[in-house]
């Protein structure tokens, strides 16, 4: 939203719905923490939680896909024209970037907070950012590379607290005796 600010480039409408889509995702993707830990507390195993995820994501994306493509045998047709790489990337994703990922961070959740846990969250571009210079050839601008620090520090700093507060003891629940 603010690099055409920062970065004094023209400023594009398809930017911020771009922006504003991926603001959207990262508010979905919150919810669905809440309801994860809500069916973890309710003792409902995380492969049944993700399997009901990737169910009901699948219905959804297919209907809103079929709806795209006018209809469900143009769909097909569509799927079929892809590349067997192609294919290939997408059933890494929904197994490896998808299935896998999901399961063990729903375990993840079992044992440690949630606000703890959502903080590993801003790691994903220290990931995805080297992937996309090195597959996608884009460009970091130094706007990026300073954000990336940022996150960095932040996720340190987080943990370290986490960490910290942990073995402090709770003074206010210690009885002391005279």
């Amino acid at each position: 939203i603010f690099d055409p600010i920062l970065t004094g480039s023209r400023f594009e409408f398809t930017n911020l719905s771009g922006n504003l889509m991926v603001l959207l995702a990262n508010l979905t993707g919150a919810m669905a923490v809440v309801f994860v830990i809500k069916g973890l507390k309710s003792h409902v195993s995380p492969i049944v939680l993700v399997t009901a995820s990737f169910l009901l994501g699948g219905l959804t994306t297919g209907s809103i896909a079929t709806h795209q493509a006018g209809d469900l045998i143009n769909w097909f047709t569509q799927i079929k024209q892809f590349s067997w790489f192609a294919h290939s990337i997408v059933w890494y994703m929904a197994v490896l970037g998808g299935i896998f990922a999901h399961y063990f961070v729903t375990n993840a959740q079992k044992v440690i907070e949630a606000s703890e846990a959502t903080v590993f969250h801003y790691l994903i571009p220290l990931f995805s950012l080297p992937l996309a210079v090195v597959w996608l050839r884009e460009q970091i601008s130094p706007y990026i590379a300073f954000g990336l620090l940022l996150i960095a520090v932040g996720v340190f700093i987080s943990e370290t607290h986490f960490k910290l507060t942990a073995r402090v003891p709770n003074w206010h629940s210690l009885h002391l005796h005279h």
